[in-house]
């Protein structure tokens, strides 16, 4: 069993050097005098906001499924969703277009026949595929590419096999922080942001965090990574 303290320490850890560098660059926004030059200072507290909250998401998931690894279960002891990330290499390798070595003189171009021999394959090693140890590769599950949109995190918790509907209701919080951010980077953000908007989508996006760890603890007290 995933020890939960230990995993809600990780992450506490985590949180409190990002949240100390926030507070940091705040406090040398409100040492600014003119408060228009705060309301433009104040976009880079945006841009480290953004930094903060994907920074933060890509630790949480990396440290539940690290944990999972942790527990060396073996593929008929996980949930179908783990299983099935665990399985992501094989599938891959049973999806492949290349050619199977199948007869001692040359390789038939027929794709059908290497495909079968795929499948042949996976169905005679099956058995003792289940009986492998989980190794889930934290790269290719926890992808937020570059740009965390609630889909992708909608996404990461789909392929952890973890309950997702209330990514919905965060979309428009979530959505707000990227446009400020591209906002600021296109260059239409010229007068800043006031104390007020800032504030406000900070504590946002602190929510939002609180209930990802939420839910990644609550997938741990259930053992959603279990069949």
């Amino acid at each position: 069993m995933i020890d939960l303290q230990g995993f809600r320490e990780e992450i506490e850890h985590e949180r409190l050097w990002r949240e100390d560098e926030l507070r940091l660059l705040k406090n040398k926004v409100q040492e600014v005098e003119n408060l228009d030059k705060q309301n433009i200072l104040r976009k880079t507290l945006i841009v480290m906001l953004y930094a903060y909250f994907e920074g933060i998401c890509k630790f949480s998931f990396t440290a539940y499924v690290r944990n999972i690894n942790k527990l060396a279960m073996e593929n008929h002891e996980v949930s179908w969703s783990i299983l099935a990330s665990s399985f992501n290499k094989v599938f891959k390798e049973l999806n492949s277009t290349d050619k199977e070595s199948i007869f001692n003189k040359g390789r038939p171009d027929d794709s059908e026949l290497h495909q079968f021999s795929r499948r042949k394959r996976f169905v005679e090693e099956f058995s003792s595929l289940m009986e492998q140890k989980v190794l889930l590769n934290e790269d290719e599950i926890i992808d937020l590419e570059s740009n965390i949109k609630p889909i992708v995190i909608k996404k990461v918790l789909f392929l952890l096999g973890i309950e997702h509907s209330e990514v919905d209701k965060w979309s428009g919080k979530i959505n707000k922080l990227l446009r400020y951010r591209n906002n600021i980077a296109h260059g239409s953000m010229k007068d800043g942001i006031k104390k007020e908007t800032y504030q406000e989508l900070e504590d946002e996006i602190f929510q939002i965090i609180n209930s990802i760890v939420l839910y990644l603890s609550k997938a741990i007290i259930d053992k959603k990574y279990t069949r």
